[in-house]
């Protein structure tokens, strides 16, 4: 699941030692940057950090995991990498066929149903901002994360840490 915005979760039953409690352990992150003055014009730049056979001396976090700890099928890179360079390029060509269309090209429904902080009360840690806490409700067309707070009103955030405060474990 994708804990948003970036992180990649894997179900903490699947870890053997991890916490008991936890729902889902960090296994990856996905960074992206906008790249303005790229020579083709504005580019994204997308990395990928993969926790693939780390141990838990070496992750040294109880809520992360690397794949190899939660049994995965295979743990040789040069499969994961082919693996993950094929499905990021069927994307990049859904969204090109789109015409750059998140909704159109069927991502927005994958990243929706994809996200495990939908449905949680979270906690939102904003730049320079009193932290936001509610109900993330949903993403917008924009990929913005959607918090209900208190007050009832509806704000998208598009950037901030968010802590998922009473997981329910679902993925």
């Amino acid at each position: 699941g994708l804990k948003w915005p970036n992180d990649v979760l894997v179900p903490a039953g699947a870890a053997p030692g991890r916490p008991v409690g936890a729902a889902e352990l960090k296994v990856a992150g996905i960074l992206g940057e906008i790249v303005a003055d790229a020579r083709d014009g504005p580019a994204a730049v997308v990395g990928i950090g993969l926790n693939v056979t780390t141990t838990a001396e070496e992750l040294g976090l109880p809520t992360a995991t690397s794949l190899a700890l939660a049994g995965a099928a295979t743990t040789d890179r040069g499969v994961l990498l082919r693996a993950i360079v094929r499905e990021v390029v069927a994307l990049e060509d859904g969204w090109r066929a789109a015409e750059g269309d998140a909704q159109a090209s069927g991502i927005a429904a994958m990243a929706q149903e994809a996200c495990v902080t939908l449905g949680e009360q979270v906690e939102v840690a904003l730049p320079g901002r009193e932290p936001l806490t509610g109900l993330a409700e949903g993403l917008d067309a924009a990929g913005r994360l959607l918090v209900r707070g208190s007050d009832g009103v509806v704000r998208p955030v598009s950037a901030g840490d968010v802590t998922r405060l009473r997981p329910t474990g679902r993925s």
